[in-house]
């Protein structure tokens, strides 16, 4: 399948329809040559009204490669790679999101391997601290429900880098959990909710986006609990600076 922009969703904060998108190493000379003959062969194609319409709502893939093609192999994948790999202005939500979904992969992995060393601690926690305390506890160190109970510190990344537990609950989305779209999906609102909230010039406009984005959020689903409550974004909204 090829994959398909999805820069805009972000910015829309239609976080439910965002995906994991594998990268293909095996990339052939004739497979090039197959890419680049159906992007000038559908192109014209386009001018019809109703295969416009099909195309962008039903293959939007092949419709961004068709009307932006890549370069070479090298621009197919660093294309997709930016998609989560750049700030992205949601003018939408009023927000900034920076979540490199490719780059907690890594880090990821990075954890998994080397934490049982006690000589890389020191490394993996500078490195933890290029990203939101938040994300690295959840998305980096899978102890999800301390993200949701708890507004997360540094500190709290280097206990539970250190001195890992069972987590309370997991989510229920199969592992890894940033390669399924509810993962994602969960990243990105939780981030959304906890900028949001803790924004100095919250507004009515903003409170109302924010309560109304629980609802595609899904958690009773995502985490498998009938219950579920944000605690640190209400924390927040209830100390926060503006009372209004």
């Amino acid at each position: 399948m090829v994959p398909r922009d999805q820069t805009d969703v972000i910015k829309e904060g239609r976080f439910n329809q965002l995906s994991y998108q594998f990268i293909c190493p095996y990339k052939s000379p004739q497979a090039w040559l197959v890419y680049r003959l159906s992007s000038i062969i559908l192109r014209p194609l386009l001018k019809v009204p109703v295969i416009k319409d099909f195309f962008r709502e039903k293959a939007r893939g092949l419709w961004d490669h068709v009307t932006s093609p890549a370069q070479d192999w090298s621009s197919f994948d660093l294309w997709v790679v930016r998609q989560f790999d750049q700030r992205v202005w949601s003018p939408v939500l009023g927000t900034i999101f920076d979540l490199k979904v490719y780059e907690l992969r890594a880090f990821e992995w990075a954890v998994t391997m080397f934490r049982d060393s006690p000589s890389m601690i020191p490394h993996l926690q500078n490195v933890l601290e290029t990203i939101p305390p938040s994300v690295a506890v959840s998305a980096v160190l899978g102890m999800w429900d301390y993200m949701m109970r708890n507004a997360v510190s540094m500190e709290d990344v280097k206990y539970v880098l250190r001195d890992s537990y069972p987590p309370l609950w997991e989510p229920t989305i199969r592992h890894p959990v940033l390669q399924q779209p509810e993962g994602i999906n969960l990243l990105f609102h939780h981030q959304y909710w906890v900028n949001t909230a803790a924004h100095p010039f919250l507004n009515d406009f903003n409170l109302n986006l924010l309560i109304g984005s629980m609802k595609p959020a899904d958690l009773q689903h995502s985490t498998g609990l009938r219950f579920v409550i944000p605690f640190p974004v209400v924390d927040t909204l209830w100390t926060h600076e503006n009372p209004t």
